[in-house]
């Protein structure tokens, strides 16, 4: 189950029913999505945190990299926890 919780000021994820994960409403606005991109999941887990620590504005942040990537053909790999991005091909000029 996913607990959603508005980002009002006053408003927390800390506070979810048991079994379920808890995210900011505005995070999928950002683009987060299910099940997590590979960076996303490589983020999460190097640093040890849980998707409710990290605030809407990084999530907007990281999804907006990966997207931007995409869309340019980019595409992200890990090497020794550090993620490149490798060009699909060579684009003409």
């Amino acid at each position: 189950m996913v607990y959603f919780c508005n980002s009002e000021a006053n408003a927390t994820v800390n506070d979810q029913p048991a079994e379920s994960i808890a995210i900011y409403r505005v995070a999928l606005n950002y683009g987060l999505r299910f099940p997590l991109h590979p960076v996303i999941e490589d983020i999460l887990n190097k640093y040890e945190l849980a998707p409710t620590q990290v605030v809407p504005m990084s999530w907007y942040n990281i999804c907006s990299f990966i997207t931007t990537c995409e869309l340019h053909g980019l595409t992200l790999r890990p090497e020794r926890s550090v993620w490149f991005i490798q060009s699909q091909g060579s684009q003409a000029d």
